[in-house]
């Protein structure tokens, strides 16, 4: 059964149900999000600001490797962060880190 998809503002697609990783503590999210990933999630919401952005990250890397998703088609994760204003979003970021090539 294919999942609900919203649309954001900027016409990019996102599953309508995700995995909120807040208050998680950061050496418990890689495996919350690996077991999210296996449970059929693919929209993560990690918020720079959580400090548990990076594990989650490398569990997305995790699962995207286990997946063989696409870099095109990896798990989008929400991020926001003080840099916004200035232009550079957490996404932005954590993209640069993975190497995965800006949209």
């Amino acid at each position: 059964m294919p999942q609900k998809t919203l649309t954001s503002n900027t016409g990019v697609e996102m599953p309508a149900i995700g995995l909120g990783v807040f208050q998680t503590p950061p050496d418990s999210t890689t495996a919350a999000v690996e077991e999210a990933f296996r449970l059929g999630y693919r929209h993560i919401d990690t918020p720079a600001v959580y400090l548990n952005e990076k594990p989650a990250r490398i569990a997305e890397d995790f699962d995207v490797f286990a997946l063989e998703l696409p870099p095109s088609r990896s798990p989008r994760s929400t991020r926001s962060t003080p840099e916004y204003a200035a232009g550079r979003t957490g996404q932005h970021h954590s993209r640069n880190e993975r190497q995965i090539p800006e949209a």
